[in-house]
């Protein structure tokens, strides 16, 4: 038997599948929110020296 799927948010049992992979329109617009508020980051190595000359300036 397959596990049910659960929301990141509340972790609720998805029903819902038009709102996969949360559980309801509310949880993903709180999920949406927690991007726009910068709560989530997407990492990526530094490459050009501007970006690395950036990370030197916030590290001082």
């Amino acid at each position: 038997m397959m596990a049910k799927p659960t929301c990141p948010i509340c972790r609720r049992t998805v029903i819902d599948l038009d709102a996969r992979p949360f559980c309801s329109a509310v949880c993903r617009t709180i999920d949406l929110a927690r991007w726009f508020d910068g709560d989530y980051r997407l990492s990526a190595p530094a490459t050009g020296a501007e970006q690395l000359e950036a990370l030197e300036r916030e590290g001082d």
